[in-house]
């Protein structure tokens, strides 16, 4: 819309934005029209085979710069079946009429069956200047693929606020995060203009695959923008967050953050400072494979990095690191029961994926001495030994922008047998990191490349194996510059 939010379209005038759906027979209850979706199966042309879903409003920013608002919408689609191709619509549903206003003139979008070979995409680090070639061959590759995961880093559209850089030393209200105040808000580093901009040349970019293609995400270091959380990352579910243990104060927080929807940009920035103090994590389970995002990014505004000496932590940031990561964490203790309840006869591949990479061999980022960004350093060693119990077979990871893939690892040592390996696919249009040290190539580094913009794919064979595979897309056509065909057990 322009220059403001719609108040009639905002949560506070819907309720909790529970959805309805129609199938013909009940009618939507709403007076005003409403922003909904239709959808149908391909092979089921009639309308009256069409079913509406009434969408649940989860904020809307006004960009003040541009003078142009952005509303965001959630809805979920129960009881499709994968097998089946789905045609659908979004637009404005009218009242006790269960079908789009101006429905013909409105674009048709298409849910595809998913392929008979379970292949799933990955990529991450894409930003908006290298993208295009990748986002062109993922365009051309959606039908290929079950599903897809991004590690992290979307359109670099960052906003930090106020307080970032500085520590307790230099501004003793930017300690850890930045505090809801006139002092530490987010306006001090939000640029409305560019973000508008990346935002739509981003979006513009990877809509063929995102519109066709179940997508996931996980957080990262340059992922704390309004429209990434409205937009880009799953929809929060209230009642499954409040599960996780975070606590009442991150309950306040997420609720007041989706009630808050007519408030200034600048205001909405700081609480989601806020809110990104807590790591995010889920799972899921797709194509025989169980998915585990990991949160690796709980501080945008005073990030780890920037406190530490020689590669540790400097000791007021130990007790915060250890309080979200460690092993008495809400993140840990759900990672130990979320992996104690896979069952592998349904999902026989498990895939962690982060945005910190836990090995890597890349000067890019700060670095410990066993080759890992040092953030990583802290995390495998604990988590590894989860992994390695569990049988993970992928841990996932952007963050360096560069491709690498491990050999199969227990307890930091590359071994002969099955087990957890380590890749990073940050090839996803970011500028890439500088060459390797040629020198310096550890023994647990199978293949890495940093040349080629590029993605990854892991495509199931059986029930045992699957084919790991790296495609670089600088040169036309595009190549397999790695692959490997990996056993489950």
């Amino acid at each position: 819309s322009e220059g403001f939010c719609d108040r009639s379209l905002l949560p506070s005038e819907h309720g909790t934005g529970s959805t309805l759906e129609t199938d013909g027979q009940r009618m939507l209850s709403s007076r005003e029209p409403v922003m909904g979706i239709c959808y149908w199966e391909l092979s089921k042309q009639n309308p009256v085979n069409q079913k509406c879903i009434v969408a649940q409003s989860v904020g809307c920013v006004e960009f003040e710069e541009t003078s142009q608002a952005w509303h965001f919408f959630a809805v979920k689609l129960r009881r499709l079946d994968s097998k089946l191709a789905y045609a659908y619509k979004i637009g404005l549903l009218s009242d006790g009429v269960p079908q789009l206003i101006n429905h013909e003139e409105l674009p048709k979008r298409y849910l595809r069956p998913a392929p008979e070979r379970e292949t799933i995409g990955i990529v991450g680090d894409l930003g908006t200047s290298g993208i295009s070639k990748v986002a062109q061959a993922l365009a051309e590759q959606a039908p290929n693929f079950t599903t897809f995961v991004h590690l992290g880093d979307a359109s670099y559209n960052s906003n930090r606020g106020g307080c970032y850089g500085q520590d307790r030393s230099n501004n003793p209200m930017c300690e850890f995060d930045c505090p809801e105040t006139s002092e530490c808000d987010g306006r001090k580093k939000r640029n409305d203009k560019r973000g508008l901009n990346n935002w739509e040349s981003f979006f513009k970019l990877m809509s063929p695959l995102q519109a066709t293609v179940p997508f996931a995400t996980t957080t990262g270091n340059h992922d704390n923008d309004l429209v990434w959380f409205f937009k880009y990352r799953p929809a929060i579910e209230i009642e499954e967050e409040i599960s996780k243990g975070h606590g009442q104060i991150y309950e306040e927080k997420v609720r007041r953050m989706m009630s808050m929807s007519s408030e200034p940009a600048q205001k909405q920035q700081a609480l989601l400072n806020s809110i990104g103090s807590f790591p995010y994590f889920y799972s899921y389970n797709r194509a025989r494979t169980h998915f585990i995002s990991l949160g690796t990014e709980d501080n945008f505004i005073n990030p780890y990095e920037m406190n530490h000496n020689n590669g540790l932590i400097k000791p007021r940031y130990r007790d915060r690191f250890e309080s979200h990561y460690g092993a008495n964490s809400s993140q840990y203790k759900w990672l130990i029961r979320d992996l104690e309840a896979v069952n592998r006869s349904e999902t026989p591949m498990i895939i962690v994926f982060t945005h910190r990479p836990m090995w890597h061999s890349s000067s890019h980022h700060p670095s410990c001495s066993s080759g890992g960004d040092w953030y990583g350093c802290e995390f495998r060693s604990l988590y590894s030994k989860a992994f390695e119990k569990f049988k993970v077979n992928f841990i996932l990871g952007g963050h360096a922008h560069h491709y690498q893939r491990s050999k199969p690892m227990i307890q930091g040592k590359p071994v002969d047998r099955n087990a957890p390996r380590y890749i990073i696919c940050g090839t996803g249009g970011f500028k890439l990191d500088h060459p390797f040290n040629q020198q310096r190539n550890p023994d647990f580094v199978a293949f890495r490349q940093s040349i080629q913009y590029g993605y990854c794919q892991v495509r199931f064979i059986n029930n045992t194996h699957v084919l790991w595979q790296h495609v670089g897309v600088s040169n036309s056509p595009s190549e397999i510059l790695d692959e490997a065909v990996i056993s489950l057990v």
